[in-house]
């Protein structure tokens, strides 16, 4: 079983992040949350960041039906693909 030393897990967040999204946790205003890595130092001693992946995963919102017209007029309508 290969082993890999805590100090150089920068180094490979760094060779990842170069063709993908790292996210790893990191102490910001005394709290531990999950970020995109960037070089920043990594929290060592955690036990749940203040954050969740769903956060980092899912949309905060997203529109799935839109509305047009008034009360007597109204039509619904699917909402447009987002753009990506």
């Amino acid at each position: 079983m290969k082993k890999l030393q805590a100090q150089r897990l920068p180094e490979l967040l760094d060779f990842l992040a170069g063709s993908m999204n790292v996210f790893a946790p990191v102490t910001e205003d005394g709290l531990t949350l999950l970020k995109r890595w960037s070089g920043q130092e990594l929290a060592q001693e955690y036990i749940n960041p203040e954050n969740s992946l769903k956060d980092i995963l899912y949309p905060q919102t997203e529109e799935i039906m839109a509305f047009r017209g008034g009360y007597d007029d109204l039509s619904i309508s699917p909402a447009a693909p987002p753009s990506r």
